[in-house]
């Protein structure tokens, strides 16, 4: 039976408004994050929602609190799915680290794998730790429906993950609350059926 994935990137925090605070201290959703919170509630109001789950970070809690409490659900934070290791880089305020940051996220979002975070991950990790994530999600319940919210980075790569012929990926784009649908079929098949829209799309 397959599952569907409604994978959204959480809303506007204030580490995105403001990319010098450190990563570490795991900063909010802004007044415009919840709203964009808000619209992906109201977008998978029709998807039958029977779980919702998030990454650890704060941001991605607050969104998903915003979707559970709509869907009458109690948030389940799940492993795999965080923000990248950006390992030396991770919590550092100096503009040429942040430059360098954006450097090699610029790179991946365009393609481009071959670049690495000093002492984190590279993106093959960060691939690696989410289809063992979506797996044991849907392995747990086969052909549940649910919410993840999540980050950017990870939702690049569960695209990655997909087999050729769905969806197209626009490189770069993965605006805060959009909503990006996999369909996972016969256990470890993933099909790409929407990336980073408003809505939700028919799996």
């Amino acid at each position: 039976m397959a599952s569907v994935l409604y994978l959204v990137r959480h809303g506007e925090s204030a580490g995105n408004v403001n990319p010098g605070l450190r990563r570490g201290d795991d900063p909010p959703l802004t007044d415009r994050g919840r709203a964009q919170a808000t619209r992906a509630a109201a977008a998978l109001g029709p998807a039958g929602l029977e779980a919702v789950f998030c990454s650890s970070l704060r941001r991605a809690r607050e969104t998903a609190e915003v979707i559970g409490t709509a869907a009458g659900l109690e948030i389940q934070p799940v492993d795999g799915f965080g923000e990248v290791d950006m390992g030396a880089l991770s919590n550092s305020d100096r503009p040429e680290d942040r430059a360098a940051r954006e450097v090699i996220f610029s790179a991946w979002l365009a393609g481009d794998r071959s670049r690495s975070f000093p002492g984190g991950e590279d993106f093959a990790a960060v691939a690696g730790r989410v289809r063992e994530g979506l797996l044991a999600l849907v392995q747990a319940k086969p052909g549940i429906r649910a919410a993840l919210v999540t980050h950017r980075m990870p939702i690049a790569a569960a695209a990655e993950l997909c087999e050729p012929g769905g969806a197209v990926i626009v490189p770069g784009a993965c605006p805060n609350g959009s909503i990006t649908t996999l369909r996972v079929e016969e256990g470890d098949r993933f099909r790409l059926v929407a990336w980073c829209d408003e809505r939700i799309a028919a799996p």
